[in-house]
C-alpha cells in the first residue's frame, strides 16, 4: 500500500527473476500494471511511475446466438501495447519503458 506521499518500495529476490508484473489500483482511478520481460531483453528500472487515470467506464450487452441477454457472464478487457506504439504517441519515456505492457481495465459497466 502507498504511503501520504503515493510511494512504496517493492522488494524482490534477483535471482532467476525472468518477469515482473507490477500493478497499481485505486477505487477513484484505472488501474493500471506494467510488464518487464527480462528473458526477452527487458531491463528492470531502479523506479518507476505508475500514472493513474481517469477510469473508462464500456457499457455493453453480452448475449447468445439468440440475441437473447445472457445473466451472470464475466467480461474482462485488456489493452496492449507496445513501446514503439507509446513512443509514436510521445507519451512514454523510452529508458524507462519496458518493451511490452498491459494495462487492464479493471472496471466495467454494463
Amino acid at each position: 500500500m502507498t504511503d501520504n506521499n503515493g510511494l512504496v518500495l517493492v522488494r524482490f529476490p534477483n535471482n532467476g527473476l525472468t518477469s515482473l508484473d507490477v500493478g497499481a489500483e485505486h477505487e477513484d482511478y484505472s488501474g493500471k500494471k506494467m510488464l518487464w520481460d527480462l528473458q526477452s531483453g527487458d531491463t528492470l528500472p531502479a523506479s518507476y511511475t505508475l500514472k493513474l487515470g481517469a477510469e473508462v467506464k464500456i457499457g455493453g450487452v453480452v448475449v447468445d446466438d439468440g440475441e437473447n441477454p445472457i445473466l451472470g457472464a464475466e467480461v474482462s478487457l485488456y489493452r496492449f501495447w507496445t513501446a514503439l506504439t507509446a513512443l509514436r504517441t510521445k507519451k512514454v519515456n523510452n529508458h524507462l519503458s519496458p518493451r511490452r505492457s498491459r494495462q487492464p481495465m479493471t472496471k466495467v459497466a454494463g
